[in-house]
């Protein structure tokens, strides 16, 4: 079944985003803005953006043969 393992990922994903919020709003948000904060909320938030979009078919990949 191709979707189940697409959709366990993204739970997976979800899960271990919601589980560090709380770490993340403490310590990153109050922090001045600079590179190092650009840096780390990219770095983080990219793939949890990234299968948000996908699963909701805004943007598609192409298929590598």
């Amino acid at each position: 079944m191709p979707g189940a393992s697409s959709s366990t990922d993204f739970t997976a994903i979800v899960r271990m985003y919601n589980a560090k919020v709380y770490t993340n709003v403490r310590l990153m948000w109050p922090a001045p803005f600079g590179l190092p904060k650009v840096m780390f909320f990219a770095v983080r938030y990219y793939l949890l953006i990234s299968n948000v979009f996908s699963a909701l078919g805004l943007c598609s990949y192409p298929a590598f043969a």
